[in-house]
């Protein structure tokens, strides 16, 4: 079973080893972070949220909401490539977008996808994301909560 917790200091020393002892080949596209410091760093923010995903009660990944304070906050997911393609994604964006809605009143959520990364464009699309702008690298994002 997925579950979300509120992501604990615990919690973020197993999700940056999971994230950074990951191949690269698999998080190529996934680079909010440099280093399991700036992961810290960023859960310690006030304008940041991070829920850790647990699948039959282990650390499996996280999902978060950065930036409560501007304009456009920046959505983002990691799964461990371990349970990655078996469905748990939408689950989890479909949580979170409940737990931001009643607890923190927020109604558009945004995100950068490089277009090369078809299976997380993909899943965003299926979701209802709409591609507002883009890049040559990358599309941005929105959900309207």
């Amino acid at each position: 079973m997925v579950e979300l917790h509120k992501t604990s200091d615990r919690d973020i020393k197993i999700i940056g080893d999971l994230l950074f002892n990951e191949k690269n080949e698999y998080t190529k596209y996934f680079d909010p972070f440099d280093n399991s410091r700036e992961l810290v760093e960023s859960h310690k923010n006030k304008f940041n949220i991070f829920y850790t995903i647990y699948l039959n009660n282990n650390v499996v990944g996280f999902v978060m909401l950065r930036g409560l304070d501007l304009d456009q906050k920046r959505f983002g997911i990691y799964i461990s490539n371990k349970y990655s393609s078996k469905g748990y994604s939408k689950i989890v964006i479909s949580k979170f977008i409940e737990i931001i809605k009643s607890k923190y009143k927020i109604k558009k959520i945004h995100l950068k996808v490089n277009k090369k990364n078809k299976k997380a464009l993909n899943l965003y699309l299926d979701f209802g994301f709409k591609v507002i702008k883009e890049d040559n690298d990358e599309y941005i994002m929105c959900f309207e909560i």
